[in-house]
């Protein structure tokens, strides 16, 4: 039976929900800054920044989380132990989500990176409580809970680093004197070395998929410059093999 607790998480959820998206819209209506979060990204371009059309992926991660918000005010989804083992850092994520894009439009980009950091701990979490791929969900479990928290956590890995490197473009920073590709191979492969870790314990597509998605974007972007086109073709690569060799132990224990 749900209890009063279960009753305020699930409307917590959506609620918080609404209020990152309001974020989300007001700061970019009003141009927040005198800057649409887009532009942000291309104010201190670095080579990491993918083309223009990979922010998109902003649009699903919301209608991925919207369908999570409406799943779990499903009677009979109150006290489910799934949704009562996130509903709590989502909405902690939601609330935080909403201050994130206010230093991002600010050019507090160290404070915006520190939310991001906060953000990906607890979206990992979710995704770990959840263990994705680890064994067999239902499909409607998959869609609405699985799904969205497999693509949330990769594109904030990929967006903190960016912020990141955002960050330090704004600093002037040299680089130690190494060269701006061999930094943004380095922080692909950092990237990738994060996917794959999470690879080794979880089986998630998804996860893959989002960051092929964003090198996909640093290629089109970027691919005529050495070594970046070469190693992005090759990272995505061995993260697609990756995922289809761990895919095939994980399918032989869930099915």
């Amino acid at each position: 039976m749900p209890t009063p607790k279960d009753r305020i998480r699930q409307f917590a959820v959506p609620t918080t929900m609404g209020f990152f998206l309001f974020m989300n819209w007001w700061t970019g209506a009003v141009r927040l800054g005198g800057v649409t979060q887009g532009e942000i990204a291309f104010m201190f371009p670095t080579l990491f920044t993918p083309e223009f059309y990979v922010f998109s992926i902003w649009g699903i991660i919301y209608m991925l989380l919207i369908g999570y918000a409406v799943y779990q005010l499903v009677p009979g989804q109150s006290a489910r132990p799934i949704h009562r083992a996130i509903g709590w850092p989502l909405t902690i994520v939601n609330v935080i989500g909403g201050v994130w894009l206010v230093t991002w439009h600010l050019l507090y980009l160290w404070w915006s990176a520190l939310i991001l950091a906060i953000m990906l701990a607890l979206v990992l979490t979710v995704f770990m409580r959840l263990g994705v791929g680890r064994h067999k969900v239902s499909e409607l479990d998959f869609i609405f809970c699985h799904l969205p928290f497999s693509i949330y956590p990769a594109w904030l890995s990929v967006a903190l680093i960016a912020n990141i490197a955002i960050a330090l473009k704004q600093m002037s920073w040299s680089g130690f004197g190494i060269s701006e590709p061999v930094w943004t191979v380095a922080l692909m492969t950092i990237a990738s070395l994060i996917a794959i870790t999470v690879q080794i314990r979880y089986w998630s597509p998804a996860f893959v998929a989002v960051l092929v998605w964003a090198f996909s974007g640093i290629w089109v972007r970027n691919g005529d410059i050495a070594p970046i086109g070469t190693m992005t073709l090759l990272l995505c690569a061995l993260l697609i093999a990756f995922v289809l060799v761990r895919g095939r132990k994980r399918l032989a224990t869930i099915l």
